[in-house]
């Protein structure tokens, strides 16, 4: 089990802990939606936005590492990434201008 977690922080950037973490404040703030359930698991999912945000692979890439199709990869980051990026906004200190650097983000 602790090569898993070795994988895990390997690929995300991230402890397990902080995953947890994580995930629990976005299901605190999930808001019931109608439709389809997700095939993937609310963990799941964050998995695939942290390992595509960090590594910075395609979504054929990282539809392969999670056998899941493109269009699913997309879906998932279209829904987690701005939910994510809304958990950061209540962390910054708005007197200040703060820049968030994503690993495997391209700037110049």
């Amino acid at each position: 089990m602790s090569w898993i977690r070795a994988r895990v922080e390997q690929a995300t950037g991230l402890t397990t802990i902080e995953l947890e973490r994580l995930v629990e404040d976005l299901r605190r703030a999930d808001v019931r939606r109608r439709g389809r359930p997700w095939r993937l698991s609310l963990e799941q999912r964050v998995l695939v936005v942290c390992v595509s945000l960090r590594t910075n692979l395609t979504m054929r890439e990282v539809a392969a590492l999670f056998a899941i199709s493109k269009s699913g990869v997309h879906r998932i980051l279209v829904d987690l990434v701005p939910r994510l990026a809304s958990l950061l906004d209540r962390t910054v200190d708005h007197d200040r201008r703060w820049t968030w650097i994503v690993d495997g983000t391209l700037i110049p």
